[in-house]
């Protein structure tokens, strides 16, 4: 994978990143990326969530730590990751921004970010953390939704991340033996307390407003904004215990049939 010409640094994004100790972020960043690139189900589904569709002839490839080609030296913002899909002479860009454990996103970075891809030809930028975002397209930051800036911010929370992950796993929804490897040592590792991911633990915003709706007497519209979010939440909190049981259950019937093929087995030599 050759570095673009309008990249002054970037590396491709590694499955084995080799990098300190300190840079726990960074090393989450990059396996989560390299994966992206290797796993053709994993960037299908998660690119669909942004509105980008994927075929037989789309590549996806990974950069991190990218600094670009006309980026004045003074300038220290320095993207965790860069995103390139191309559908044959067509090529979509995104910049990669990730945080883990209880790191926030700021706007004023995020705002930083969309300057740099409207300098530099980048078509969106990309947010990865542990804040829940209802949708993608409806970023966590009240002062990103608002902001005028014209470049697009997606959001992707870990768990969105690890659910998309779970459901191609159960689903059995990945083609190549080798990427499934991939997809399940990707799981594992998003799992271990390591890589900074927690799940969702808290409502948002919305559900205190209209809490505070209902003490005063109010009545919830069924279609009103604060509704639509928090009825949002609720359904990602219960996709995560839905998952652990069926893939708990499917574990019981796999030893089940493992256990009587063993006994029919041994019923067969005894014949």
């Amino acid at each position: 994978m050759e570095r673009p010409e309008y990249l002054k640094q970037g590396e491709p994004a590694r499955l084995f990143p080799v990098l300190s100790n300190n840079s726990k972020e960074g090393r989450t960043t990059s396996i989560l990326l390299a994966c992206l690139s290797k796993v053709e189900e994993l960037a299908s589904e998660l690119l669909a969530s942004l509105g980008q569709r994927t075929g037989k002839r789309t590549t996806v490839e990974t950069f991190t730590e990218v600094v670009f080609d006309g980026q004045k030296e003074a300038c220290k913002d320095r993207p965790d990751g860069l995103i390139i899909v191309k559908n044959g002479s067509r090529e979509w860009r995104a910049m990669v921004e990730a945080k883990i454990g209880n790191n926030p996103l700021t706007a004023e970075q995020i705002e930083k970010y969309r300057s740099l891809s409207k300098d530099n030809g980048i078509d969106c930028v990309i947010t990865i953390s542990n804040q829940f975002a209802t949708l993608p397209a409806s970023h966590p930051l009240e002062d990103v939704r608002k902001s005028r800036s014209k470049i697009p911010v997606f959001h992707w929370s870990w768990m969105f991340v690890l659910t998309a992950v779970d459901l191609l796993i159960s689903n059995d929804g990945v083609a190549d033996d080798d990427q499934r490897v991939l997809l399940n040592e990707l799981r594992r590792f998003l799992t271990h307390e390591s890589a900074g991911i927690r799940g969702f633990d808290r409502m948002p915003p919305e559900w205190s407003e209209l809490n505070k709706l209902v003490s005063a007497g109010g009545k919830i519209l069924a279609k009103s904004p604060e509704a639509i979010c928090v009825l949002d939440a609720w359904h990602q909190e219960t996709k995560r215990p839905l998952f652990d049981f069926k893939q708990a259950d499917g574990s019981k019937c796999q030893r089940a049939l493992e256990q009587e093929a063993r006994k029919e087995s041994c019923r067969s030599s005894q014949r």
